[in-house]
């Protein structure tokens, strides 16, 4: 009888849920395909230290907030900084990693954030480990942050992207797949829904009027109170406003507070676990460009308004789903809603809309990535739904 195959999946949380996200379902996907497999999710940050890592997230949210622009130039500089990262930056890291690789032996590693992709190569060179390393790129841009010459097959949004390592890091394109990023499998069970107005029902919800769905993320960050006055103020057609505010406990305190005296339908829901089912039910997304909710609402063809990005990998993420006319960008709230007030008056604009965001997603990315991730496998496996 031969050992399960071991699969480690590496990802970070310092900027909140995504990349995360992306490993909780790519190794989902992972286990639909191969049940005997042992697929573990590690935070690597936090494996290497709690205290650095509450650190990191500390000057990172901060840095955000504060200084922007500075983290902007961090990522426009990009080649220095991102040797520094993957050279003697991985090494530091590999030295805590250690334990964790002796440990697990995989036979697969994939990592959902660039931090310890640098690690993981010095550490399959220094243990003369067996397995193969792949990258899951969980935005619509690529940076040298995430490339390394060793890493053996990326995963990324699209051709685009799969065109850029090409050109301009010399990625050999049989290294590259472009599956989409990985989200939650579960978003296919509503990908073709076509009662809308049964899944509202279903969730409690007014069958019928526009509904406009705002998210921040995992931090539920965002201008929402802002966004709330002005909505009211501005628009007068029916409408029915649904606010995730995350992790944001005091934000969704304050908006719950604001239910009864709101002029449209509003529902506040803290941090949630069937956003594909809020997705489902909406017609438009206001959010921050971030690379797994807007993946996630392409999935569904929800049409995106875009409001202001931070410096760095979501302003080139807006700018990709702009240009591809799945998403309205807005600089301020009122234009944010101005433009919902002309997608509720003009149907045919947010079809199309609609059409360029199913065009761009991809409701199977995690299977379709879990399905190469086990084709790279260096041991003989025998997926038990290789292609459904």
């Amino acid at each position: 009888m031969t050992d399960a195959v071991r699969i480690l999946i590496l990802s970070e949380a310092i900027a909140g849920e995504g990349h995360s996200r992306a490993a909780r379902s790519l190794a989902a996907a992972i286990q639909e395909l191969m049940p005997t497999a042992r697929v573990r999710v590690v935070n690597a940050l936090s494996y290497v230290s709690p205290r650095l890592e509450n650190l990191t997230r500390v000057v990172y949210r901060q840095t955000l907030q504060s200084a922007p622009r500075l983290w902007g130039w961090a990522y426009e500089m990009e080649r220095p900084l991102s040797t520094l990262m993957k050279e003697r930056l991985g090494r530091v890291v590999a030295a805590r990693l250690k334990p964790l690789l002796e440990q697990e032996r995989p036979n697969l590693v994939v990592c959902t954030h660039a931090f310890a992709i640098g690690a993981v190569v010095h550490l399959r060179r220094l243990l003369g480990l067996e397995c193969r390393i792949g990258a899951v790129i969980t935005d619509f841009d690529v940076n040298g942050f995430w490339v390394h010459e060793d890493v053996d097959f990326y995963l990324v949004s699209g051709a685009a992207q799969r065109d850029k390592l090409v050109r301009d890091f010399g990625i050999p394109a049989e290294r590259i797949f472009p599956t989409g990023i990985p989200i939650d499998p579960r978003f296919c069970e509503v990908a073709d829904l076509a009662d809308r107005v049964q899944l509202r029902r279903a969730l409690g919800l007014a069958e019928e009027p526009f509904t406009l769905l705002l998210a921040g993320g995992g931090l539920g960050i965002g201008p929402f109170h802002a966004l709330l006055d002005l909505l009211a103020e501005r628009i007068d057609e029916p409408l029915q406003v649904l606010v995730v505010t995350g992790y944001n406990r005091a934000l969704y305190d304050e908006l719950t507070l604001r239910i009864r005296r709101y002029r449209h339908r509003l529902a506040v829901f803290p941090y949630v676990d069937n956003m594909h089912e809020l997705m489902a039910a909406s017609d438009v997304m206001i959010t921050k460009p971030g690379g797994l909710t807007t993946s996630e609402a392409l999935a569904l063809g929800l049409p995106l308004v875009l409001l202001e990005s931070f410096p760095g990998q979501e302003t080139r993420n807006r700018l990709f789903l702009v240009e591809h006319g799945a998403a309205l960008a807005c600089e301020t709230v009122e234009e944010a809603v101005e433009t919902v007030k002309t997608l509720v008056a003009d149907p045919q604009r947010l079809y199309a809309l609609r059409d360029r965001a199913r065009q761009l997603g991809n409701p199977h990315s995690s299977r379709d990535a879990a399905r190469i991730a086990l084709q790279h496998l260096p041991v003989p496996h025998v997926a038990e739904h290789p292609s459904s």
